[in-house]
């Protein structure tokens, strides 16, 4: 009898689960949507989108051919790639794909980390396991990109001779306070359920 409820439980736990997957598979899909347009554009077109806007409603500066910039200055340039110095396209690109990677290895962890708090493990150490990888994998997917990016984006820009007060700005930078306010947020959770798992173990003592 015990084993049947055991049966009979477990099925209706994987059927209340079983929303988790198709949930990664949307938000897996959204992670790697922008890197593999991207990627794509360079393949197809042979132009790689640069991060970076211009202060200001329009251009002042001189816009070299191969150079799509919008009017106003505000969205992402597109260069074409025999423009981008090699080193510099291999940074840009690597930020892509190091992007994507990161993102789907957080999204993967974090299904783990919520199928095992749906099981009713919230404090046990394999859920602070999962949530400490989830976390690591969540910081590193925001911050290794923007710092390829980064430097691929400043050796275009000067590559291309825009200098000066007027030139573009990279905005892989404007991340900064969604990345801070994520970090934040991790380092929260991380450390309520670090304490309520302490709790518990006290607890379980005291009976």
């Amino acid at each position: 009898m015990n084993a049947r409820q055991n049966a009979t439980g477990s099925d209706r736990e994987a059927k209340e689960l079983g929303y988790l997957w198709p949930l990664g598979i949307a938000a897996a899909g959204l992670v790697v949507l922008k890197p593999l347009e991207n990627v794509i554009g360079f393949l197809v077109d042979g132009q790689v989108r640069v991060n970076a806007s211009f202060e200001g409603a329009a251009v002042s500066l001189p816009t070299p051919v191969g150079a799509d910039v919008p009017l106003d200055g505000a969205s992402t340039i597109l260069v074409a790639s025999d423009l981008i110095p090699t080193g510099a396209l291999v940074l840009l690109l690597i930020g892509q794909v190091i992007g994507a990677l990161l993102s789907l290895a957080a999204v993967w962890m974090l299904l783990l980390f919520a199928r095992n708090l749906a099981k009713g493990d919230f404090f046990g150490g394999k859920s602070i396991r999962l949530l400490d990888w989830s976390s690591g994998l969540v910081i590193a997917a925001l911050a290794a990109p923007g710092f390829f990016e980064l430097l691929g984006t400043n050796w275009t820009i000067a590559k291309l001779g825009w200098d000066g007060r007027d030139a573009p700005e990279p905005t892989v930078l404007d991340q900064t306070w969604t990345f801070l306010l994520i970090l934040v947020i991790v380092l929260v959770v991380n450390l309520i359920m670090r304490r309520g798992a302490r709790l518990q173990q006290d607890q379980e003592g005291l009976v």
